[in-house]
């Protein structure tokens, strides 16, 4: 994403999304799974995409992170259409009371109703949106959703194979529990051949130095890409917030190669940052934690003057990096070299969601998270 608002090495997956919306556009819809890290740029790809795709009716819902009703993502994202015409439900089929039982918009519910008869009806009202124009229902952070929802999706793959709409289930990759229902929705639409995913992965060095061109407005030396990128590991919300902070601290200078960072400087850190890493970090059992802790002190230094030594160093120019390469003092979960054991309860559902960064749509933590000390240098 730049300062712009365009997005930066993300054409394939968007290509990717734009064909699947195509062919529910020809009457042939499905369900496509969209997993990544929290910061890795999911909802920024999602706007784009609705952007792109302006005949679409867009209906979106995302799960709650305090608990989330029965279908309540579902009922969330038809409110949005409902929002914006109040009447798009209107005709949409004899059984719209049962629908009515979860969105008590459309008028006296059933008095009863079963499960097979409720997913018939939620299929009649997509078919009814679907009528004149492609329907794309983002059911977002689908890591905190209901049981029943997920069942849903499931009855769903294969008759929205006859319909225009096509359903992006969104969901953090990063901290979800083995038994999560997730796991078994993408078991039974693999069983059943429907399964079409798309895990969203960091930047690659090349897409790193376009992204912090775009935020610092000027080309930035190879030295600075390097050390943001071994430091970010290419989250694209990292990398934007990490050169915002550069660019307000006054620590870069411009050389005939570009920005550089002054060695003399101290790196800012964000305060978003920080409180993303140790919420990642909340997220890991005590036994994950002090695995990745091992991991991130077997590899390297989690300190500033590893980034200060990277400006003799050239960077890579892919996102391929060696496993044990991969914690940082921004990675997924780790809480760094001199992290300690946290204190509390081991966290089985995901960390909640934090606020969106206004510029690329990615999360904003804003509370921490309880680590005893993470990260020192960070």
């Amino acid at each position: 994403m730049t300062a712009r608002g365009t997005l930066v090495g993300r054409r394939a997956e968007l290509a990717r999304l734009g064909a699947a919306l195509d062919r529910a556009r020809q009457g042939t819809g499905g369900i496509v799974l969209l997993s990544g890290d929290a910061g890795v740029g999911k909802t920024r790809l999602i706007g784009e995409l609705a952007r792109n795709e302006a005949d679409a009716l867009v209906l979106q819902g995302a799960a709650g992170q305090t608990g989330t009703a029965p279908y309540g993502v579902v009922v969330a994202a038809l409110r949005s259409g409902l929002r914006a015409n109040p009447k798009a439900l209107d005709g949409c089929g004899p059984l719209a009371a049962h629908l009515a039982m979860i969105l008590p918009e459309l008028g006296p519910p059933a008095e009863s109703s079963d499960r097979a008869t409720l997913i018939e009806a939620l299929r009649s009202a997509l078919a009814h949106l679907a009528a004149d124009r492609p329907v794309l229902l983002v059911l977002d952070d689908l890591q905190y959703s209901d049981e029943a929802t997920l069942e849903l999706l499931s009855a769903l793959a294969e008759p929205l194979a006859e319909l225009s709409v096509l359903v992006l289930a969104v969901y953090r990759s990063d901290g979800l529990p083995r038994d999560h229902s997730l796991r078994r929705l993408r078991h039974e639409l693999r069983r059943a051949g429907r399964l079409d995913e798309l895990a969203l992965g960091p930047l690659g060095s090349d897409e790193v130095a376009a992204l912090l061109g775009s935020v610092l407005g000027a080309p930035p030396a190879p030295s600075l890409v390097h050390g943001v990128f071994e430091s970010t590991q290419g989250t694209p919300f990292f990398v934007e917030e990490l050169a915002a902070a550069l660019r307000l601290s006054g620590a870069l200078t411009n050389s005939a190669i570009g920005l550089e960072l002054d060695s003399t400087t101290a790196i800012p850190v964000p305060d978003t940052v920080r409180d993303a890493v140790l919420i990642r970090a909340s997220e890991l059992s005590e036994d994950g934690l002090s695995a990745r802790c091992r991991a991130r002190t077997a590899s390297r230094s989690c300190s500033s003057t590893a980034w200060r030594s990277s400006r003799t160093s050239a960077p890579r120019a892919s996102a391929t990096r060696s496993p044990a390469r991969r914690c940082t003092p921004t990675c997924r979960g780790c809480a760094g070299a001199r992290c300690t054991a946290r204190s509390g309860r081991s966290s089985r559902p995901p960390a909640p969601r934090a606020a969106r960064s206004p510029r690329t749509g990615s999360a904003r933590a804003t509370t921490s998270a309880p680590v005893t000390r993470c990260c020192a240098p960070w």
